[in-house]
């Protein structure tokens, strides 16, 4: 089975990927990012989905942790809302 670990404030969208996800994979949904960090430091998960759209903190901090993340070396997906897309892109 494959872990996706999702930061992102927005319950609906874990529901989303785990209906839209065949049995082999399983997500676990984080909204904070010191447990997203731990999830992927931890190899708890094989894949990480990061929601730039969440608004408990500000855009630097988001774009801080997620360069954090993405640095972890764990294969990731930057989800961000049109207004995001540049700040996404250079990520």
């Amino acid at each position: 089975m494959i872990k996706v670990g999702l930061y992102s404030e927005d319950h609906t969208l874990s529901l989303f990927l785990s209906s839209a996800l065949s049995k082999d994979f399983q997500v676990v949904l984080e909204s904070d990012w010191e447990e997203m960090s731990r999830l992927v430091s931890s190899g708890e998960c094989e894949v990480s989905i990061l929601d730039l759209n969440a608004t408990g903190d500000s855009l630097d901090v988001r774009i801080a942790c997620v360069k954090r993340l993405l640095l972890s070396g764990v294969p990731s997906v930057v989800l961000a809302a049109d207004e995001l897309a540049t700040v996404a892109d250079e990520l």
